[in-house]
């Protein structure tokens, strides 16, 4: 939402966090349809195109575009590699995943194992191709 009004993000929501409008605006994401999110960032509108809040479902998050974009292309990465989005959101590969990854799955389990709950990777997971 700018001040000229409503845009639905329902092709692509990356290309909006990582490319947004002209401050202010505002931005809600659902993964659930859900309509009333959006009252959580009414009052918080972005200012600043490089960090900025938005709403995903029930919670405001800190988007720092710049974080954002190395975990698109971390998630765009991986997927290539056919890694499952479950499994990038829960931080647990199976062992077929880890096969795929062969000398690389430790390191990048504990990698996850970080990311896992990170509202941003979940964005970036959820809504990549």
């Amino acid at each position: 939402m700018t001040r000229d009004g409503v845009t639905h993000l329902l092709k692509d929501p990356l290309a909006k966090l990582l490319n947004p409008p002209k401050p202010p605006f505002w931005i809600y994401l659902t993964k659930a349809k859900r309509k009333h999110g959006w009252i959580r960032i009414i009052d918080k509108p972005a200012l600043n195109r490089d960090r900025f809040q938005i709403a995903f479902e029930e919670q405001l998050v800190l988007v720092n575009r710049e974080y954002l974009a190395q975990s698109v292309k971390n998630v765009r990465d991986l997927r290539q590699l056919k890694i499952p989005k479950a499994e990038l959101l829960s931080g647990q590969l199976s062992p077929r995943s880890m096969s795929r990854l062969l000398d690389h799955a430790q390191s990048i389990m504990s990698i996850l194992q970080h990311l896992k709950g990170d509202p941003l990777w979940e964005i970036a997971v959820k809504f990549s191709s």
